[in-house]
């Protein structure tokens, strides 16, 4: 079977005609491609839609300005991907020549800038991810509630403060409910906008639970002492929406720099990883580098990481690390499930 692939880069096209050997016991193997117009993916138009084909090409075709449309990403296959001997000769010969003239093609653009139309402005490189986060917030919108694990790691001051719970959350009335695990399992936390006295409810263990269950304003001092936000600003929604704002805010900048990881894996989970950073440190900015993290399954973002700027050419700092995983969304929490005398619970 012949297949015909043609490669854009540098205003320059390069069209390949290829005979993939296909026979008894050839798996397919995916290529990503640019979507096309007509095509209306689970993910956004901005991601590559997977097609099926009988070869890998092992090329990456990237532009300056590290936009997404502008990569080609072969899928993780392994390195025969299911083709004969002769279907693997002839596609490291053909990748190479591939590899070739688009390295050259891509040293043509770096001494050279893109000619952009009289009136037309470049594009700035967090468009595309602030597009790929407001999908995704769309998605978040649609879960009115929602069961799952929640996992925390946060620098306060000197100090970092981890923990894993599993988390009820409903959206009208913002409602939580926390279970810690682990490092301090039996706390319970617990916060409903409007009642209480828009008070959140707190228990602990040991110690410190001889005091029994506690209102504290999630601002407080008390409240926040092992974290860097309060429980007001958890969740999917407020999480996506805080990093939507942060690349908004970041735009005035025209040094960002944006890489994408189309093939992530966070446990087993494939997923999109967005990740932005400042290659010059300003007053006032903290994180040097931010990684979200969406579900390719859902179009969920389930995680967002932010690093510090490094001290003496050092590693950069973990600053803060959220991230939600076994989400089990509109399962119709009812009032009980945010009520402190729930039998189920310990307040």
């Amino acid at each position: 079977m012949r297949q015909k692939y043609g490669l854009q880069t540098a205003g320059a096209r390069l069209e390949l005609n290829l005979l993939a050997v296909t026979g008894p016991g050839t798996e397919r193997c995916r290529i990503w491609q640019p979507a096309s117009s007509s095509h209306q993916p689970r993910f956004p138009p901005e991601i590559q839609k997977p097609v099926q084909h009988s070869i890998t090409l092992k090329a990456k075709i990237m532009t300056t300005s590290a936009r997404f449309t502008d990569e080609c990403y072969p899928q993780q296959a392994g390195p025969s991907c299911g083709l004969p001997s002769a279907g693997r000769t002839l596609l490291t010969l053909l990748a190479a020549v591939v590899a070739l003239t688009a390295g050259a093609a891509h040293a043509q653009e770096r001494t050279a800038s893109r000619p952009v139309p009289d009136g037309a402005a470049a594009e700035h490189p967090l468009q595309t991810p602030i597009r790929l986060a407001r999908a995704s917030l769309k998605v978040a919108e649609t879960y009115q509630d929602y069961e799952a694990s929640f996992a925390r790691r946060e620098q306060v001051g000197t100090q970092t403060y981890s923990s894993t719970m599993k988390m009820r959350f409903r959206r009208k009335p913002f409602s939580v409910y926390l279970r810690f695990l682990r490092e301090h399992d039996g706390r319970e936390v617990m916060y409903v906008d409007g009642r209480n006295q828009n008070q959140m409810l707190a228990h602990d263990t040991g110690f410190r639970g001889l005091f029994g269950t506690v209102s504290l304003d999630p601002t407080s001092p008390t409240a926040m002492a092992e974290g860097r936000h309060p429980i007001t600003n958890i969740g999917l929604e407020n999480m996506t929406s805080g990093v939507i704002s942060r690349w908004e805010a970041e735009m005035k900048y025209d040094d960002i720099e944006v890489k994408y990881y189309p093939n992530a894996k966070f446990g087993g989970q494939p997923c999109l990883v967005i990740e932005t950073s400042h290659k010059v440190r300003r007053r006032g900015e903290e994180f040097q580098m931010t990684r979200f993290y969406i579900d390719r399954k859902t179009n969920i973002g389930f995680r967002l990481q932010h690093f510090g700027f490094p001290q003496g050419g050092g590693q950069a700092p973990l600053l803060e690390d959220y991230t939600y995983s076994d989400i089990r969304p509109n399962v119709n929490l009812t009032d009980r499930a945010f009520d402190p005398r729930n039998p189920e619970y310990d307040f």
